[in-house]
């Protein structure tokens, strides 16, 4: 890939980890830690794909980030990565993929690809 990617994870090194992977594969990787950083980098630039943890401290989740991403930029290419899914794929069902933790390099490599095929056109 070549698309620009907007990494969210508070674990520190999943996101070490998963930014070097996503760079690796060719892809421009911004990794912060947070939802509210993800939401000041959305209010000022636009991404291809956000992929985003989903349970993680504070008053957002990834969830509440991927809606408010779409507000910002509808049509907005989205992967969710959780390892607690249950609960989560009838929160989520037809919104968005989710991919679950632990994940390989090849795994959400080939789960970005797909998201990004399946994106409305702009």
């Amino acid at each position: 890939g070549h698309e620009r990617v907007l990494l969210v994870d508070d674990e520190p090194s999943l996101l070490k980890v998963a930014s070097r992977w996503l760079v690796e594969l060719g892809y421009d990787v911004t990794a912060v830690a947070s939802p509210a950083e993800a939401l000041l980098l959305l209010g000022q630039d636009s991404f291809d794909v956000l992929v985003s943890d989903v349970l993680m401290p504070g008053q957002m989740d990834g969830v509440d980030l991927a809606s408010a991403a779409e507000r910002l930029h509808p049509g907005m290419t989205i992967l969710l990565i959780s390892g607690y899914p249950e609960g989560l794929v009838e929160k989520i069902q037809g919104r968005w993929r989710l991919l679950d933790k632990p994940f390989s390099r090849d795994q959400i490599g080939q789960m970005i690809r797909a998201t990004l095929a399946g994106r409305p056109a702009r």
